[in-house]
């Protein structure tokens, strides 16, 4: 197929042609990986739960369970929960207690309001 001599855009050489079939490719690759994980509930942003050791239930059945325990304290455990991870507690007869929907979301709002109370130095020479 000949370029139209009328066209006002550069006739697309072999190389231009494939760069142009990758960008497309990668452009559909792209939006293909964000609607699957924006679809996966396993793939939300994790909460942060407390639940209290009681009934036989210890940290180590947590970490067994495959659960991600970050912390035990005072007859408690700190865990950190996907959707997905609710069965499990459940199964364990756990009774998680939420104390933070989104802890990602809030450390980086403490880190963006402490950044803002404490501005970096002013620069010197050396």
């Amino acid at each position: 197929m000949s370029p139209d001599p009328r066209s006002r855009e550069p006739a697309m050489t072999g190389r231009s042609t494939r760069s142009a079939r990758w960008l497309r490719l990668a452009s559909a690759a792209v939006s293909l990986g964000v609607s699957v994980l924006a679809a996966h509930p396993a793939l939300a942003a994790p909460r942060l739960v407390r639940v209290p050791l009681e009934g036989g239930l210890t940290a180590q059945r947590l970490v067994d369970a495959g659960l991600d325990v970050i912390g035990v304290r005072g007859g408690a455990c700190m865990l950190l929960v996907n959707p997905d991870d609710d069965a499990r507690l459940a199964s364990l007869g756990a009774r998680p207690e939420l104390v933070d929907a989104d802890p990602g979301a809030t450390a980086a709002a403490r880190t963006r309001a402490d950044r803002a109370a404490h501005p970096a130095p002013a620069g010197r020479r050396v």
